[in-house]
């Protein structure tokens, strides 16, 4: 099921989409920034070949891309949705997530993820 037809979302309907394990986080940031905190149990994904790392996105869920500020996301849902996945990118990134008061889970290992 789809959890939404727009092709972004806002840091809240994110955070609200992920707890209902409706969708799954995916995050496109360098070494530095994600060590600085990324969205609880989102994955890195290589945004030159993100339908690569997709591998844990189960069919039926939908994939929230995010990047520090939503433009770089933005370009890689898109071509994720021209491959037919369902990807939104949160609306203003990390910088909105943040400003949003959201949880974070830092990471000292930038090559770290967590599967829940």
């Amino acid at each position: 099921m789809t959890a939404t037809s727009q092709h972004t979302v806002d840091p809240e309907q994110a955070r609200e989409l992920l707890a209902a394990g409706d969708a799954r986080a995916f995050d496109i940031r360098g070494d530095e920034e994600w060590r600085e905190g990324r969205i609880p149990a989102c994955i890195r994904l290589d945004a030159s070949a993100p339908e690569e790392g997709l591998s844990d996105l189960d069919e039926g869920h939908q994939a929230i891309v995010v990047c520090e500020d939503g433009r770089r996301s933005a370009d890689v849902a898109e071509k994720l949705r021209d491959g037919d996945v369902d990807a939104v990118s949160i609306e203003g990134g990390m910088e909105a997530w943040r400003e949003s008061k959201l949880w974070m889970q830092p990471s000292h290992d930038p090559d770290e993820d967590v599967h829940v």
